[in-house]
């Protein structure tokens, strides 16, 4: 039931930022997905051990939010 109830959100927001936005800017934010992902990852399920391997991590992390900034700047 959940499943689809975000299956559903995706779906509305990706319509309306479509009809907003470029389709380039568009597809690369729903990338951003990616970072939420990681975090989710990292501090919820423990996936990775962030205590080992948090200089690459950081780096990661930074570089994908420095990308999503420059895609909203795109459009400004």
């Amino acid at each position: 039931m959940t499943g689809g109830i975000l299956f559903f959100g995706n779906a509305s927001f990706n319509v309306l930022a479509y009809s907003r936005l470029e389709g380039s800017i568009v597809f690369m934010l729903r990338q951003l997905n990616a970072v939420w992902l990681f975090l989710f990852g990292v501090l919820v399920f423990r996936e990775i051990d962030l205590k080992r391997h948090w200089p690459r991590l950081s780096l990661g992390l930074v570089l994908s939010l420095i990308g999503v900034s420059m895609l909203i700047l795109a459009k400004v």
